[in-house]
């Protein structure tokens, strides 16, 4: 794909900028190198932008170099990687600020990602654990050979405190990967916050289940974009709900000693509170049908921390046709430290995967009995009964660095340090939970019995979930697909697939539990996303099966696959899926209410979903392409054009409320608390900006990067990208304000200022009570006006248009204000309010601030877009597909920064005999600050360009820069 103005375009940026690095397309001498157990001799070809495309006889030697290239670019990643999944991380770096690192530990320890690795091992066939031993010798086989990363400087280690890699550390590694994917901690968060509705109700007259879930917490999206159209999986319909299966919650309160073992464990669990965080995920396939070339197209962007080094690295794996195992080539993006490649393709198919978050977490209450003298748990009891729970001892260990003592680790004692924080020596496990941990205690008025939290989660056991990535490395069609997914045990994802016969198809995955009283027909006391009760006096316990299927790892009943999300070549000619509701269940503004086949039970796989935003702009924009003219067809470009996307789907919406508020105060009979608007110049200015804009964010400065730039070479802005930045800047900081005056402000009248709807809950509310004010008067379920103006008693439309063009006034006089003084020096100049002087990314270091010079910026010759500010300018915002995510709520600049986005953009078109696809990662292959494929990715990443995923012999031959033989050691 490097065309001649590409060529040119990379001369310039190496010539004239310090953000992108190209490497010399001659490439440089051959290396050999010789490693013990490698059977047979490996080449590995560098290409231009450092991918390794990996060449053997046989998976063994494959996989063995596979480890080889993952240590030679990211050893520190890795090896911090299963320190913090063994639960030794403080061995490495010491007990960091306020113990963090300490904590770390003891939550993995807690979690038992070693401890179930352990178990996983014996799940896996001889030929998976051949592959992680021959993974393991590789990076062993670089380890033994080569100096230490530059990352390990100052914390006075030698190799000798640096143990081999084990199979066992890359099965840590998966296990982590899936707790990390689908385990939450949701269910603290929503017992507090139901628990000040429920106060708050009490006290102000309201019915508290109707102000939570009908107003503040609504289900219902902001789009009702869903993935699958015909859903057959359940009883009932989108279209033709059943009776909620809510109806007990309004007699449900919580107790509080719930709520205050609830506390206690929130400050214990490290990073419990994963709300405004950002991660998620697109995808979208198009079948031949709608395609240009007749045969599908696939394009995938996981949203994921933007870290350095990145969370993916890109590889090709070839295995010799004549190897026994047979031929393999599967490209694509591994995590370092296990040996797959989880997202990517082959010859035949291609996959991507979106965030499902499948509710498989439960928190219990639980009864826990205790030894009188040590306060040692022994047993939780259950209906009466006392069942004994497991103690796993623990010791911790410590480096402790810049003491000039190399290799100076020391144990940890046992009982509360300096800044409070406590070290335990055991954790207790519940056998009932599928030995899930108790993680709180709070005492009682027994000496014996206290209140205790415990975790119930789907990976708390042995799974299987590195055979599904390693089989679709070889999978030649759809039924080999599938069967990979039912190894993902504990991965919960939305999986796309494109093959080459012309099939595309959707699949959610991982085995999401069955509870008692939802098989019932009816919630009984809290529902899944509150604690649940563990003593048996409510009807809440997963449905425990003693002999599974042998498809099947968790022991407890499970949703079958078969009514599991999914689809296959539907007649639209697509899918999509962005964290949004996939099969509708969710667009009623009830998740309880649908029944699965049978009729009778309940058919619930999450309470919330995405609200459904970029789902709908993808869709839409599709939609248009293929109803452009007749017999117009989806196009690569398009693909590419439509994971840069940039427009801000709400303010469809949100501005012709705002311009319609603007026309009545301008209405001689407005009165004039409404009228003294249209008399602001700086809001006429405003409005006129607003009514002019396209609904796309670009950055409207020199410094920033944009999609619409070229090959990571910044270009000066447009005048048309100048006026849409400012009015950008504009809405955004409107949008914020409008949440703050209209859901906000009446929540806080009634006593829940530390209780409002977090992330971008607020917006369906919001939606719902714009679009319905005909209906409702802005006025919610329990009859909570959310559109008062506290001492006015005007029409309820008057006091609604007061609140759209206050929040204006509001916005305006936060860009020009303090909060905004370091970027707008105070200026009600609108044209300097560019979106790109706020809209900022970061890329932080995994040492963070004891690193601070390997993170982006300043590492790799890229500077901070504007003086004294943090961060890099970029395009995008809150719910555009290309993911910038910021705050909904922003009261400093601060606010608007982000570091979640796409860890990797992937475009894939079949082909007769196999794919062409396009790829980036948010930096470079290498991690070692000084190497030629340090971040020589970013700035491509930044203009939202890619680069070939070079796949045939002949591509790869052409394109490569390196070349390395492993030899076997004699």
């Amino acid at each position: 794909m490097f065309t001649k103005k590409l060529l040119i375009t990379i001369l310039l940026c190496v010539l004239f900028s310090p953000v992108i690095s190209v490497v010399n397309p001659q490439g440089r001498a051959n290396t050999t190198s010789e490693a013990r157990n490698l059977r047979s001799e490996v080449q590995i070809i560098r290409d231009r932008f450092g991918v390794p495309h990996i060449e053997g006889k046989s998976d063994e030697d494959v996989y063995f170099a596979m480890g080889y290239v993952h240590a030679e670019d990211r050893f520190f990643q890795m090896d911090y990687a299963r320190r913090q999944a063994n639960g030794t991380l403080s061995e490495l770096v010491g007990p960091g600020a306020k113990d963090r690192n300490l904590s770390s530990d003891l939550g993995a320890r807690r979690y038992g990602f070693r401890r179930w690795a352990e178990q996983s091992r014996s799940l896996y066939s001889p030929e998976t654990l051949a592959i992680l031993q021959a993974y393991a010798d590789g990076v062993n086989a670089w380890l033994n050979n080569n100096p230490l990363p530059p990352e390990y400087a100052g914390f006075e280690l030698t190799k000798a405190s640096i143990p081999d890699w084990e199979i066992l550390d890359s099965l840590a590694i998966v296990k982590q990967m899936a707790f990390q994917l689908s385990f939450d901690t949701h269910d603290l968060n929503f017992t507090r916050l139901i628990s000040g509705y429920q106060k708050s109700g009490k006290e102000n007259g309201y019915d508290w289940a109707k102000l939570f879930f009908k107003d503040a917490f609504r289900a219902a999206p902001f789009d009702s974009t869903i993935t699958v159209t015909h859903w057959q999986g359940s009883e009932s319909s989108p279209r033709d709900k059943s009776p909620s299966g809510q109806a007990g919650l309004k007699n449900y309160f919580i107790k509080p000693q719930t709520l205050q073992a609830v506390n206690k464990c929130m400050s214990n669990l490290e990073d419990f509170d994963k709300e405004e965080n950002g991660l998620g995920s697109n995808w979208w396939v198009v079948s031949g049908t709608k395609a240009e070339t007749g045969l599908p197209m696939l394009a995938n962007d996981p949203h994921l921390p933007l870290v350095l080094p990145s969370t993916f690295y890109a590889v090709h794996l070839m295995v010799d046709p004549k190897a026994k195992q047979g031929p393999m080539n599967v490209y694509g993006v591994s995590i370092p430290g296990m040996p797959a490649v989880v997202l990517g393709f082959n010859d035949k198919i291609a996959w991507g995967a979106s965030s499902s978050h499948m509710d498989v977490t439960d928190y219990f209450q639980e009864q826990v009995v205790v030894d009188e003298k040590s306060k040692v748990p022994v047993a939780t009891r259950y209906k009466g009964k006392d069942e004994p729970v497991r103690i796993i001892p623990e010791k911790y260990r410590m480096n402790n660095p810049a003491n000039n003592k190399q290799d100076d680790l020391t144990d940890v004692p046992v009982g509360k340090r300096p800044d409070g924080f406590t070290v335990t020596d055991s954790i207790a496990l519940v056998p009932r939970r599928n030995n899930g941990p108790i993680v709180s205690l709070i005492p009682t008025l027994s000496s014996t019995v206290l209140v205790g939290i415990s975790i119930q989660f789907i990976g708390f056991g042995p799974t299987r979930e590195l055979e599904a990535f390693l089989s679709w490395a070889r999978a030649g069609d759809l039924k080999d697909f599938k069967r990979g997914l039912q190894r993902l045990d504990s991965l919960t994802q939305n999986w796309c697939y494109a093959d080459v016969d012309g099939n595309i198809a959707y699949f959610a995955s991982g085995e999401i539990p069955l509870r008692e009283d939802l098989e019932a027909g009816a919630l009984d006391g809290a529902p899944p996303f509150a604690i649940r009760d563990g003593s048996g006096e409510h009807k809440n316990e997963w449905i425990k099966l003693d002999n599974p299927p042998a498809d099947q790892a968790l022991h407890y009943e499970i949703i079958p696959f078969d009514e599991m999300p999914q689809v296959v070549n539907p007649p639209e000619g697509y899918i999509v899926n962005a964290n949004n509701d996939p099969i509708g269940v969710s667009l009623d503004n009830d998740t309880f209410n649908d029944r699965r086949k049978n009729g009778k039970a309940l058919y619930y796989i999450k309470p919330w979903f995405d609200p459904g935003l970029r789902a709908g702009r993808i869709t839409r924009f599709l939609q248009q392409k293929l109803n452009k003219s007749a017999g117009s067809n989806i196009t690569l470009k398009d693909m590419m054009e439509l994971q840069g996307d940039t427009y801000l789907p709400d303010f469809e919406i949100f501005m012709p409320h705002l311009f319609r508020a603007f026309e009545a105060a301008g209405k001689p009979t407005a009165p004039q608390e409404l009228a003294q608007f249209v008399k602001d110049p700086g809001i006429v200015e405003a409005i006129g900006r607003l009514r002019n804009w396209n609904l796309t964010s670009p950055t409207g400065i020199p410094e920033g990067y944009d999609a619409s730039d070229e090959n990571g070479k910044r270009l000066p802005p447009t005048e048309e990208e100048i006026k849409n930045s400012i009015a950008a800047t504009i809405a955004i900081s409107w949008r914020g304000r409008l949440v703050m005056n209209s859901i906000d402000a009446p929540l806080k009248r009634i006593g829940l200022n530390g209780f409002l709807p977090t992330d971008t809950f607020p917006l369906s509310p919001l939606v719902n009570y714009l679009q319905n004010f005909a209906q409702n008067k802005g006025r919610g379920e329990t009859g909570l006006n959310y559109f008062d103006v506290p001492d006015l008693n005007l029409p309820a439309e008057v006091e609604r248009d007061i609140i759209l063009l206050k929040s204006l006034k509001d916005a305006l006089n936060f860009l020009a204000g303090e909060d905004a003084e370091n970027v707008f020096k105070r200026s009600t100049n609108q044209d300097d309010y560019r979106w790109g002087k706020v809209h900022r990314v970061s890329f932080g270091h995994t040492l963070g601030a004891a690193k601070p010079d390997y993170s982006i910026p300043p590492a790799a010759g890229f500077t901070n877009s504007l003086p004294s500010l943090r961060g890099l300018s970029c395009d995008g915002g809150q719910a555009t597909v290309d993911a910038a995510y910021h705050r909904l709520r922003v009261w400093d600049t601060e606010g608007f920064l982000f570091d979640v986005g796409p860890a990797w953009r992937f475009v894939a078109q079949a082909q007769r005999g196999g794919f062409k696809a396009f790829e980036i990662i948010p930096g470079g292959e290498s991690a070692v600050i000084g190497s030629e494929f340090y971040a020589n990715m970013l700035a491509l990443w930044l203009t939202n360009d890619y680069h070939d995923a070079y796949f045939t012999p002949a591509d790869v031959n052409k394109s490569k820069y390196l070349i390395k033989i492993l030899k076997p050691k004699k």
